[in-house]
């Protein structure tokens, strides 16, 4: 399972056998099922803020925690 929220309210969860996406993020986010890694399209400055990703792996745990800050037609990624 893995879940990707943004500002504390859940933009992608994936349980193994569907995905389910939440406004605004819909026809947004493209979901790597493999690496959990995720990816969206067509920032606006509303995507700014804190991105945490929870997910099991192997039985196990893992947790990620991203801020994003959009200026322009640019976006900033803070680890």
């Amino acid at each position: 399972k893995v879940t990707w929220t943004h500002n504390g309210n859940t933009a992608v969860e994936y349980d193994q056998s569907q995905v389910l996406i939440f406004d605004p993020f819909k026809k947004r986010i493209v979901l790597d099922f493999q690496s959990g890694e995720l990816t969206v399209k067509r920032l606006t400055t509303g995507d700014d803020g804190v991105y945490e990703s929870t997910a099991i792996v192997n039985g196990k745990n893992q947790y990620s925690k991203h801020e994003l800050q959009v200026i322009g037609k640019y976006a900033f990624i803070f680890f």
